[in-house]
């Protein structure tokens, strides 16, 4: 209940500071409206003979990954008042978890960092920590021209899965070294997957 009486906090955070290449826990947005700005730029870039460039990151663990030291800091910036944050902090301290294993379940131990699967304000705080890589892409790497468009799309993002778009190789060479590096000063993990249903990066050409 505690939780649920904070929403309006962090949802009013989101608002301000989440950019809308982030459509993960939204509501009115699905993730068909990533997939179909893709398709547009597979379309394009066939019609005008140009290559598709693309990169794809998944941030392992995303949730319980979060170091919450940073994720202080980063509510901060992005408008959450402190003592809101004060308050999280102090219930998350007292959580605990335990693992299921093949030889049954762990012990309880107490759960030093990340933000809870289950608790109600962890999604809109987990978006928050990735507002920050999002900052990071949007002002120093150029995005995919589409026709028509007044600016450059450079990312898409559905919760902790991002796709990034370039006219070229270098500049989506660039996006990589960025999300790499804000990822690792947060505590955060890249992750490329490695199976086949995601991959680090396409070109297509025509």
């Amino acid at each position: 209940l505690m939780m649920r009486l904070l929403g309006g906090e962090y949802e009013k955070a989101c608002e301000h500071a989440v950019p809308g290449s982030q459509a993960g826990f939204t509501a009115g947005r699905a993730a068909p409206g990533r997939t179909l700005v893709l398709r547009a730029q597979k379309e394009q870039c066939e019609a005008e003979h140009t290559g598709c460039y693309r990169l794809y990151i998944d941030l392992g663990v995303f949730f319980m990954s979060c170091v919450r030291q940073g994720q202080k800091r980063g509510e901060g910036w992005c408008g959450v008042r402190p003592e809101v944050t004060d308050v999280v902090m102090a219930l998350h301290a007292s959580s605990k978890g335990r693992y299921e294993t093949a030889y049954g379940v762990t012990d309880l131990f107490e759960l030093l960092e990340g933000n809870p699967q289950g608790c109600t304000q962890s999604p809109a705080r987990s978006k928050l920590q990735i507002s920050l890589i999002q900052g990071a892409v949007r002002k120093l790497c150029k995005g995919y021209t589409f026709r028509g468009a007044e600016g450059r799309t450079p990312q898409l993002w559905w919760a902790d899965d991002g796709a990034f778009m370039a006219d070229d190789l270098a500049t989506l060479q660039k996006m990589l070294d960025v999300v790499w590096v804000v990822t690792r000063l947060a505590g955060l993990t890249m992750v490329v997957k490695e199976d086949g249903s995601k991959t680090a990066w396409q070109g297509s050409y025509w």
